[in-house]
Parts: C-alpha cells; sequence; structure tokens
C-alpha cells in the first residue's frame, strides 16, 4: 500500500512539474521583447529626428529602443515588412505596393511632409519659376533616388515633363545636396522634410535662396493621391524679417508609422502613446491634435489602433509592465475560467440550477474574449479552438438561452470572414 501511495505522489508530483513547465513557457512566449527597432531616415532628417523623440518616450516605459538611420527611406517599408530583418516600426510617406507588404499594418498618420522647392534667387532675373515645369534646363539636386522624396518627384516631373534629357537632375546624401544648394553648385533643389526640421528652417532664411510656390497644386494632388494640399503660414521662419513673406501654398505628404503585424499588443499601445505624445502639439503645417490620426491612412490599419484613437489604452497595459500585461492579456480569461469550471465541478456539482447558471456566464464570458480576438485577426490556437468545442458541445446538451447561442453565431461569423 505504502508503495502505490508513494508512486501516485510521484505521479503528482510529476504532472504538477509539467504543469509548471507549461506555465512557464506560456508566459516567456507571451512576453513581449524589452527592445524596439525603428528604422529611420538619414540622421538629419524628419524620420530620424521623430524616432530620437519616440525613443526618449519608449525608455521611459522600459523599452530599449535602436533607431537605425537609413538613407534610402523608401526601402523602409520592406525592411519592416521582412521578418527576418529585425525592424519593428519604420516610417513611409509613399504609395506602396499593399500586395507585396502583408506582414506590415499602420498605427496611423503622424504628421505631413512638405515638399519645399527652393531656387537661387539669381534666377529670378533670368527665369520665372512658378511651377516644376520650369525647372526645364536647370540643374537640379535631390536627395538619393531611393529616397522617399526622390520618389514622390519623379512622379510630379513625370507629370511635368521633366526629365533628365531636358534637365540636370543630381541625386546626392541630403546633407551633400543641400551643401551643393548651398554653394551655387545647382539652380535649385527639392526636399521633403517636416516643416519644422532645422535643415528647411536654415534654407528659408537663407538670403541666396527662395522658397518657391509652385503653381498646379490641385491638378498635381488629383493625379498623386498621397499628396495633399498644405499651407506654410507667413513669418513661421522669422517673425521679425517676416520669413516667409507670405503663405506659401505646398504640396505634402502624409507620413504615416509602419509595425510587424506579430509585434505584441504592450509594444503597439507603447508605440501608439509615443506617437501622441510627440505629435499631438501639430507643426508648422498641423494643428494641435490633428495628429496623429487613423481616419486618412490608406494602409491597412492595425486592429488595436481604432480602439486606442477613441478611448486610449487599457487599463491592463497602463498600468502594469509590459510583460505581465501581454501575459494577462492572453491568458488570464481563459485561465480563470478554466479554473473557475474544474472548481464548480468539485463544488457545487449538485446544485445544478446554480451550476447551470454559473457555466452559463462563464460561456457568454468566454465567447466575448473568443469574439475579442476575432475581431483584431488573432488567430486561433488550439487553446482556443478546445474552448469553443467545449462551449458548443455544452450549449448543444444543455443550454436553451438565446444571449449564449447568439454570442456563439456572432463569434462563428466573425470567424467565416477571417481572411485565409
Amino acid at each position: 500500500m505504502s508503495t502505490i501511495i508513494r508512486r501516485i505522489g510521484q505521479v503528482r508530483l510529476l504532472a504538477y512539474g509539467l504543469v509548471l513547465i507549461l506555465v512557464i513557457h506560456l508566459a516567456l512566449v507571451a512576453m513581449p521583447s524589452k527592445t524596439i527597432t525603428i528604422a529611420a531616415g538619414p540622421e538629419s532628417g524628419t524620420y530620424y529626428q521623430n524616432a530620437v523623440a519616440y525613443r526618449k518616450v519608449l525608455e521611459q516605459r522600459g523599452y530599449r529602443v535602436q533607431v537605425v538611420p537609413e538613407k534610402y527611406t523608401e526601402t523602409i517599408a520592406g525592411m519592416v515588412n521582412d521578418p527576418k530583418s529585425g525592424i519593428d516600426v519604420g516610417f513611409v510617406a509613399q504609395e506602396l505596393r499593399i500586395d507585396r507588404l502583408r506582414n506590415i499594418v499602420s498605427l496611423g498618420d503622424i504628421e505631413l511632409e512638405p515638399v519645399f522647392l527652393f531656387a537661387r534667387r539669381s534666377l529670378s532675373a533670368q527665369k520665372k519659376i512658378g511651377s516644376f515645369s520650369d525647372l526645364k534646363g536647370l540643374r537640379v539636386v535631390l536627395p538619393p533616388e531611393r529616397s522617399v522624396t526622390s520618389q514622390a518627384v519623379s512622379q510630379i516631373f513625370k507629370l511635368c515633363n521633366v526629365s533628365r534629357d531636358n534637365t540636370v537632375i543630381e541625386y546626392r546624401e541630403l546633407d551633400d545636396a543641400i551643401r551643393q544648394l548651398e554653394a551655387g553648385k545647382a539652380d535649385a533643389g527639392i526636399f521633403m522634410l517636416g516643416a519644422d526640421n532645422k535643415l528647411v528652417a536654415g534654407l528659408a532664411k537663407n538670403p541666396e535662396l527662395k522658397l518657391i510656390e509652385v503653381g498646379q497644386i490641385d491638378a498635381l494632388v488629383k493625379n498623386i493621391p498621397f499628396l495633399q494640399h498644405a499651407v506654410l503660414p507667413a513669418g513661421i521662419y522669422d517673425r521679425e524679417r517676416n520669413i516667409p513673406p507670405a503663405d506659401v501654398q505646398l504640396l505634402a505628404a502624409r507620413v504615416s508609422i509602419i509595425v510587424k503585424k506579430s509585434l505584441p499588443p504592450a509594444t503597439v499601445y507603447a508605440v501608439m502613446e509615443a506617437m501622441s505624445e510627440v505629435h499631438r502639439a501639430g507643426n508648422y503645417v498641423s494643428q494641435p491634435r490633428e495628429f496623429p490620426s487613423y481616419l486618412g491612412t490608406e494602409l491597412p490599419l492595425h486592429p488595436l489602433a481604432p480602439e486606442f484613437y477613441r478611448v486610449g489604452t487599457p487599463w491592463i497595459f497602463n498600468n502594469l509592465p509590459p510583460a505581465l500585461a501581454n501575459i494577462v492579456d492572453s491568458y488570464l480569461m481563459p485561465m480563470l475560467a478554466l479554473w473557475l469550471l474544474v472548481g464548480l465541478r468539485r463544488s457545487v456539482s449538485d446544485v445544478d440550477g446554480f451550476r447551470h447558471f454559473l457555466q452559463m456566464a462563464l460561456s457568454l464570458l468566454m465567447l466575448k474574449w473568443l469574439q475579442r480576438r476575432a475581431r483584431l485577426g488573432q488567430p486561433f490556437a488550439a487553446r482556443e479552438t478546445w474552448m469553443l468545442a467545449r462551449i458548443e458541445r455544452w450549449i448543444a446538451r444543455h443550454d436553451k438561452s438565446e444571449a449564449v447561442r447568439q454570442a456563439l453565431a456572432e463569434l462563428q461569423a466573425g470567424i467565416r470572414r477571417q481572411p485565409g
């Protein structure tokens, strides 16, 4: 008998050990990485400056943040999309082939980046520049050919019949392009940067250069969907000298933040909080609280973004450490329900009415939790599939509640609507 009791004890100990290992494994799987890697543009550009501002906010929330400068800003979307790149977050302001970027989603737009055209004042005596078409025959300097600026300008030039056949177009790294323009080695330069970027302010205040207001803005916007109309206020760079001397009508692109779809919810909320803190004050061409915004983005939106913009960060992510918040979000509800069901079966199995009521309530609770996962586009793992099967069997055998049956029907409809 003592041998049997000892064997039973050993089996129990083994079972408890396996359960403990499973719990630890599930906790480790749910824990988000403490490191966030952001792909930004060149260090003097607006993307990089925004990324540094995000880093400050995120580090206050316990994250380690790496900012990776990338001179070819057109490639950032592909870097975030690549599962092996190690890049979690990036900036985009160009038209994207969404069908080729299935691993990214947008967290919303953060600002407008105008397309600034600066020309040397000495040109005004020789040639009036009032549109992009007037750049024909001149020497024009641009950032790298694979930059967002140059990709946008190439579409503008195509519409305005400006090409290397009729114009000298040079592509240089951002700082070098600006030096070329300031040194008089180029007639004009085009840069897409934040209106409050110090490089733009320096060019605007340079007495040898003139910020050009180009015509045909509305016509260009009609043909290039990711661009829109923006207004730079008079005197914004120097009120005493009134620079610029009048409001300037500009083309501008909406800048969006993209992340990997696989980014844990705690990290997603932290990035959106950083976006809100950095951009809610507005800038030279946007109003306070105009950004961040998800209403204008044409990219697939992260399922958590609309809820965040409506009501903010959920309590558990706002008050718990990121790792604990992710574990609670992933496992607390099903573990609580399972614990209650097991406890009820042992302690109140003789009280059929009370047990039925609690089983119905727990089924509703679990169905609502599963509905939320379905709405967020989160695929069901074996755990969720098992829970759903148990609820379906219980409803089929015992429950006549219309509320539970309706919740189950809504969940099944949501699962059918999921892609794949």
